[in-house]
């Protein structure tokens, strides 16, 4: 799949092939996902996306996901986070909680940055 996707169509073949999709393709969608919002602000449909993705049987799918937390707002952050982070994997647990220290990272140096302007 192409880094920018229809999130629309993604969704509705997500829903229709679930079970019939290898775990790879969904992987590869969630991967998709993930960079969509690396690259602009996250919609309605790719947070329903990957909210349905966060809860596929494989792991791997679901450390996409985790790996992608980074960009999405933090309403849907601490959903998604608490989810994965208390995932059964130890994979994805690590890949959730490596994704919270990078955004309490960002938000540390952002305040340092604020009361240096300041």
């Amino acid at each position: 799949m192409d880094a920018i996707i229809n999130l629309e169509e993604a969704t509705a073949w997500l829903r229709g092939t679930s079970a019939s999709a290898s775990w790879a393709e969904r992987r590869d969608l969630a991967r998709s996902v993930v960079e969509s919002l690396a690259v602009g602000p996250a919609s309605n449909g790719g947070l329903a996306l990957l909210k349905e993705l966060a809860s596929d049987a494989k792991w791997e799918v679901r450390r996409e996901v985790a790996e992608g937390l980074l960009y999405v707002s933090d309403s849907d952050f601490f959903h998604l986070a608490g989810q994965l982070a208390n995932d059964t994997n130890n994979f994805v647990r690590r890949a959730a909680e490596r994704a919270m220290d990078r955004r309490r990272q960002i938000a540390k140096q952002a305040g340092v940055a604020r009361r240096t302007v300041d």
